[in-house]
């Protein structure tokens, strides 16, 4: 006989168990469908819980922008940043905030900092943050940086709200209660007060005494434990449900409506687990479940009244003496729920609004996994944009010949004449026209380029001799010169002490009055540095 030939036989066995149950009292196999409904709830209740794959977590990516914006920063900023160490433990304590909004900036965004000096010390023996470190930004591509600082740093507080919500405990806690009850674990064996099975399983007109729906656990012990006397094995519910399980034989020993026996749940939960379930806690799953297991509380008992309203299982004569455990006389093998559960549009058995938690925490986790899902998209497009900006400084940063640090000079005085909007000022700088015509004011000054050409071709030469014979060095101690040489009505030159960086501080001579321009620029950008840091 083949395998396919053995299962059909086997099949036809079973229907065969389940069709013809015994006549007397509470059959074999006669509760198998009310049995399969709560196996239905049990094993949504068994689902894993679904969680974030370790590989959609973004931190490690989201590093990438923090670290390039810390090469950026001013170093009296940056040398106090520790990496693994918390605000308090920095070891420059006098120099860091200690209350107000700046410590409140810091603490904010103190793990975006600690991911880019992570991502600094994995990334320490790539050459790409040491260009960063060296390279001379425009003022356009600094801010370039500092804007994608900002959004990187929205992304992550977005991630971090998300995450929030992955925490499974909730889910699994819901779970466990619809399973064990409210606060109840699987090792507990949860007691009742007396034992006796039809106050605690349910009678009608002494509902208030039942535990009917506390818990699945519960429900199985009322509806499938052996009772004294019942010719059934203890197989009402299924083939395997009279098994004995660590010396406890199912199939003769009384179960009183005492406490919830771990030896007997260890077997209901095996035989539910051989019906057929979904992999996951849904919303369609649920919701088919709780259709099937109202569909089995309608079936027709032998007392079509009040009696056996909102009852699971089967009963005797008029269904007065409650579920017994036993069909026989006016007792019944069943659970028998309170009326007050289904007088809403969702009945309120604990063990479902146990389950209904858990989808609800179970929806959350799933949506917040496709945010992630998306903030992950995104930080890798942000990551891409870095790059393009490196690379369009690196010419114009490092480059060695004079002609190649002209499109730098030419893009600092292109925003320098945008910046401007009133006609007067527009018109007196020697770099900039107005094309607004007759307009005194509006976004009209641009760049000449062709006097800025003109100026290029005519620029003194770069090399060591030069810087002697050229520019304010060539009035030397010629006072009067030096104050004369303006251009478009401006000073070129100013009679002055030297600043740092420059050559014999102490004397008084002719030296570039822009050099103090440039000064102030550098330490804007110093500063600007360090605001991004903080946004």
């Amino acid at each position: 006989m083949t395998l396919k030939q053995r299962l059909a036989a086997f099949s036809v066995v079973m229907v065969l168990f389940y069709v013809h149950p015994s006549a007397a009292d509470t059959g074999k196999g006669t509760l198998r469908q009310e049995f399969g409904a709560l196996c239905d709830l049990v094993n949504l209740a068994l689902t894993t819980t679904i969680v974030l794959p370790s590989d959609q977590n973004p931190e490690a990516v989201v590093g990438v922008i923090p670290a390039i914006n810390l090469t950026r920063g001013a170093a009296e900023f940056t040398s106090l940043l520790e990496k693994d160490k918390g605000i308090g433990e920095l070891k420059k304590q006098t120099l860091v905030p200690q209350a107000g909004p700046e410590l409140e900036k810091w603490q904010e965004h103190w793990d975006f900092w600690q991911l880019g000096l992570k991502k600094l010390e994995e990334q320490k023996t790539k050459a790409e943050y040491e260009n960063w470190r060296q390279a001379h930004l425009t003022r356009r591509g600094q801010k370039q940086i500092e804007a994608l600082a900002g959004q990187a740093f929205k992304l992550y507080k977005k991630y971090k709200l998300q995450k929030a919500k992955l925490d499974p405990a909730t889910v699994n806690k819901a779970k466990q209660d619809a399973l064990y009850g409210k606060d109840q674990t699987e090792a507990m064996e949860t007691t009742a007060d007396g034992d006796n099975r039809a106050a605690k399983c349910g009678k009608h007109g002494v509902l208030g005494t039942s535990l009917a729906g506390r818990s699945l656990r519960w429900d199985l012990h009322c509806l499938c434990a052996f009772a004294n006397s019942d010719n059934d094995q203890g197989q009402a519910c299924c083939p395997g449900c009279g098994a004995t399980q660590d010396e406890h034989n199912l199939a003769s020993d009384n179960w009183a409506g005492d406490k919830e026996h771990t030896k007997i749940w260890t077997v209901y939960k095996k035989e539910c687990k051989k019906l057929p379930k979904g992999e996951r806690l849904t919303a369609s799953a649920l919701s088919a479940a709780v259709g099937n297991f109202k569909a089995q509380l309608s079936k027709t008992k032998s007392n079509t009244d009040e009696a056996t309203m909102h009852l699971l299982g089967t009963t005797g004569g008029e269904a007065t003496d409650g579920c017994t455990s036993r069909k026989n006389g006016n007792g019944g093998k069943c659970v028998h729920y309170k009326g007050e559960h289904f007088s809403g549009d969702k009945i309120t058995i604990p063990w479902s609004v146990s389950l209904e938690e858990a989808l609800t925490q179970q929806e959350h986790i799933i949506a917040a996994a496709q945010s992630i899902r998306g903030i992950n998209q995104q930080i890798d497009e942000l990551n891409e944009t870095p790059k393009d900006i490196i690379w369009d400084t690196e010419v114009k940063n490092h480059a060695k010949k004079a002609e190649q640090t002209a499109p730098r000079e030419t893009d600092d005085l292109t925003k320098e004449c945008e910046a401007i909007t009133v006609a007067a000022d527009c018109k007196t700088n020697g770099n900039c026209e107005w094309e607004g015509g007759d307009a005194k004011d509006g976004k009209n000054c641009t760049l000449n380029t062709a006097k800025v050409e003109q100026q290029a071709t005519k620029a003194p030469g770069t090399g060591e001799g030069a810087a002697a014979t050229t520019g304010c060095a060539k009035h030397g101690t010629n006072k009067d010169a030096c104050l004369a040489d303006k251009k478009d009505d401006k000073p070129v030159c100013a009679w002055r002490k030297g600043k740092d960086g420059e050559d014999d501080k102490e004397t008084e001579k002719c030296r570039s009055s822009s050099f103090i321009v440039t000064k102030k620029f550098a330490l804007s950008m110093v500063s600007a540095a360090f605001v991004a840091l903080l946004f």
